[in-house]
């Protein structure tokens, strides 16, 4: 039987299905379908069911596309492209970036290609707790799920021209957003978790995170492709002169609807995508475990093979050993460098990386990072992004919150939008007042300014 690629999509109330296999024009769709259950049963009976029909094998692949709306994603840069400095490197600073505590989530990376010696990485966390409830679901039904990854990074295109760029739209149930995608790979992007409200309100938003999208990097009127996002949306892209493209999934023996469009994509792109450059979130506790794990570990080496081997490794010992003191005497100096420029008021350090970790402590203590506070750091930047006023042309350089304030920074075309957004961000939930500090003409002909969001009860 042919390697299949078996994508799978759960909702609330409905299972979406998409298998694909390698044919002689490469990986086609050999069925898409979506499966209704009751959401107080639970999709138990129906993975059963679907696992019964389907039997996938040992060279089968399964894999789950998890919602973007719980997770944490980051795009970072470093000037190195070794895989070994990023493992040690990577993990702590995407927890610093993140506005809540790192327990509880589950980190996963794919370096990209980057200019010259650069990297560009790929960073997302998902809650740990969601992940294993779906896995002991998939357990209990026999289903062997083998992968996991996340929207919209399961929506690249690994065999893309380098040169293509454009916008892509997805809504499924709890969620509405849309990437900029630059040359086959997912970038920046924009979520609305639970959209609601009129059609028209949600069409705005949509239409002005593509013109953010695309004007970040000087680009305008980018094409955008539909994944699952409702008709009416679509619509309203159009008219607001937005190109509008189909999925362009659809085959004489496959129909594929937009909500089964993501997992039609995923299930084509598992078998185009080479090893390593997607993101799998089953692994560590989460890993599978079956007896395929063992039938890849065959004898290769012989004895004197082996003894060669651990000849050669012990005589380079020394030469390694070296090197990862000089290396790691690197490493401690630039954490205690970037100790003293984040924090300048400790005088002695012992332990940069403790030290960095009990200051960083005390700040989430101070600024209250529980995610559902009207003053935690997530929900000022949801709730500043949604107050932003129409058509209001602003740039901002600095966001820092501490001890019971937001000091901003950045710029607008004219006093009067540094007017407005005061105006605009002295009505946010949890805020007592904006005060403009400060506001100049620039060089560039742009209005520079400060701006402090006092911080105190909630409106």
């Amino acid at each position: 039987m042919a390697r299949r690629y078996i994508a799978l999509e759960l909702e609330s109330d409905t299972l979406h299905l998409a298998v694909s296999s390698v044919a002689e024009q490469g990986p086609q769709l050999e069925e898409v379908r979506s499966l209704g259950f009751s959401p107080e049963e639970g999709p138990l009976e129906t993975l059963r069911a679907l696992q019964q029909e389907l039997q996938p094998g040992l060279a089968d692949t399964v894999e789950l596309l998890l919602p973007a709306v719980s997770a944490y994603a980051r795009l970072l840069k470093y000037p190195f492209k070794s895989k070994r400095k990023l493992a040690g490197v990577v993990p702590p600073d995407f927890w610093y970036r993140l506005p809540v505590d790192s327990d509880g989530l589950l980190l996963d990376y794919v370096r990209r290609s980057g200019d010259g010696e650069q990297s560009q990485v790929a960073a997302v966390a998902v809650p740990s707790a969601q992940l294993r409830a779906v896995v002991e679901i998939f357990a209990a039904a026999e289903f062997p799920l083998g992968k996991a990854s996340v929207l919209p990074g399961c929506l690249n295109h690994s065999e893309e021209s380098s040169g293509e760029r454009k916008l892509v739209a997805w809504q499924r149930e709890g969620e509405l957003g849309i990437a900029l995608y630059d040359g086959g790979e997912i970038g920046r992007y924009a979520l609305l978790p639970n959209p609601g409200g009129q059609t028209a309100e949600i069409g705005t938003w949509l239409q002005q995170q593509a013109e953010k999208l695309e004007r970040h990097d000087g680009w305008e009127g980018l094409p955008v492709i539909l994944y699952g996002v409702k008709v009416p949306l679509g619509e309203a892209l159009a008219a607001a002169g937005r190109q509008v493209q189909a999925h362009g999934l659809d085959t004489p023996e496959c129909s594929v609807s937009g909500a089964q469009s993501r997992v039609a994509w995923l299930a084509l792109e598992g078998l185009r995508a080479g090893k390593g450059t997607r993101h799998n979130f089953l692994r560590g506790e989460f890993a599978p475990v079956s007896g395929w794990q063992g039938l890849r570990r065959p004898l290769k080496f012989s004895l004197g093979l082996l003894l060669g081997v651990v000849i050669l490794g012990v005589v380079t010992l020394w030469s390694g050993y070296q090197r990862q003191v000089r290396e790691t005497a690197q490493l401690e100096q630039r954490a205690e460098q970037q100790l003293r420029a984040t924090f300048p008021e400790i005088q002695t350090i012992r332990d940069a990386s403790r030290q960095m970790q009990s200051q960083l402590q005390q700040l989430r203590g101070k600024a209250g990072s529980g995610m559902r506070t009207d003053n935690s750091p997530l929900q000022l930047l949801r709730s500043m992004s949604q107050q932003l006023p129409e058509k209001l042309d602003v740039e901002l350089n600095e966001w820092v919150l501490s001890s019971g304030e937001v000091r901003l920074e950045g710029s607008t075309a004219t006093f009067e939008d540094v007017n407005r957004l005061s105006e605009a961000f002295g009505h946010l939930p949890g805020v007592q007042q904006a005060v403009v500090a400060e506001s100049k003409l620039g060089s560039d002909n742009r209005v520079s300014f400060r701006m402090r969001l006092v911080l105190g009860g909630t409106r």
